[in-house]
């Protein structure tokens, strides 16, 4: 097989990709191998139980997960839900794996400038329609093509658009996440890419059978108490928070 050009430099920019298959990422979700290059990662659970939270977090623990090499990995972040709040994003998330991440105390100018440098590195899509989400991924291949600094694609609110789309083509659930997700399988394994999403629980009863590399589950006990992955959880300004 004769491969273009475009190929090749897909094929090249994909092996220097930023990875988080590292021990370190976020051993209580990912355990020892961190998160694998070209894999899915669903995050699932009633609205409001956090999910954005979980999200905004692995978001964080990326763009800085090689920092100590003074470099940040870049995030293309489609955000269809809107609760991404930046100085949230920074003061509950950045600044506390910073704070994990680095050993030595940081003076305020350094911390700063690190976190000036993770903003930079997010590339922030918002779309308010179904329209607006479908040119933004059709946008995705020149964004990532000839960028090698891209390692994670993030979409809060995956099934957002649902109930317009089936407006214009009726069509179960199952069908629509079918279908975006493999589009999401299909630009991960061509880029070397990982991908999170968040979906709303309820629309996964009759979710058709997809390869997804780790479904992150998002429950609520008999007592009250959120669970992700059957760990119970709590939120608060520090992010997520396991209780044991």
């Amino acid at each position: 097989m004769i491969a273009s050009g475009y190929q090749l430099v897909v094929r090249h920019n994909s092996n220097l990709r930023p990875t988080f298959a590292k021990a370190n990422f976020w051993p209580e979700l990912f355990l020892d191998d961190g998160l694998q290059s070209k894999s899915l990662v669903e995050i699932s659970g009633a609205n409001g139980s956090g999910k954005s939270v979980v999200l905004f977090q692995i978001m964080a623990r990326a763009v800085l997960s090689d920092w100590p090499q003074d470099s940040c990995c870049e995030i293309i972040f489609i955000d269809l839900t809107h609760k991404f709040d930046v100085i949230n994003f920074v003061n509950n998330h950045l600044k506390r794996t910073l704070t994990r991440t680095h050993e030595t105390t940081l003076t305020p100018e350094d911390e700063s400038k690190i976190i000036q440098k993770c903003l930079e590195s997010i590339t922030l899509l918002n779309c308010y329609s179904l329209s607006q989400f479908e040119i933004a991924f059709t946008e995705l291949e020149n964004l990532i093509w000839n960028n090698s600094n891209i390692g994670l694609l993030a979409i809060d609110g995956l099934d957002r658009f649902y109930w317009e789309d089936c407006h214009q083509h009726l069509q179960r659930m199952s069908t629509y996440y079918k279908k975006w997700v493999s589009k999401l399988q299909q630009l991960c394994e061509d880029h070397n890419l990982s991908c999170c999403f968040t979906v709303e629980s309820c629309h996964l009863k009759t979710k058709a059978e997809i390869a997804i590399n780790y479904e992150l589950k998002i429950t609520k006990d008999a007592g009250g108490l959120y669970k992700l992955n059957n760990r119970t959880f709590f939120t608060d300004e520090n992010g997520i928070n396991f209780f044991d």
